[in-house]
């Protein structure tokens, strides 16, 4: 994809053709100086390219959370919100190794979580 760009005369940030302002100028976002389009725009083409080499590690930790989630197990225990008596459960190691999990509940029913320290 070939895109035309400037530069900001001032600065020297990069520009974009999508600010140019009914007067003829493009105003910097950096430096707030009004470059004339005119002069910017003569047949300049940069050829720009995006390359994504890794996932990022938000999407992957969220993607194992959701297929975690779907083998959680279910046990009879009292919403404390709601008193559904339905609630998932499971455990994680957030503390010290030498003390106990936590396990967090979650109503099936409104969603609720809270955590007992074991």
């Amino acid at each position: 994809m070939q895109v035309k760009t400037c530069f900001c005369f001032t600065c020297g940030a990069m520009l974009s053709l999508c600010d140019i302002q009914p007067s003829g100028e493009i105003d910097c976002d950096l430096c707030l100086a009004s470059n004339p389009a005119s002069k910017l725009i003569q047949g300049k083409d940069i050829e720009m390219s995006t390359k994504f080499n890794h996932r990022k590690e938000w999407l992957e930790d969220s993607t194992q959370i959701k297929i975690s989630q779907k083998k959680r197990a279910i046990i009879e225990d009292d919403c404390p919100k709601c008193e559904s008596n339905k609630m998932y459960y499971w455990y994680a190691q957030i503390r010290s190794v030498d003390e106990g999990q936590t396990v967090f509940h979650e109503c099936v029913n409104c969603g609720y979580i809270f955590s007992i320290q074991t």
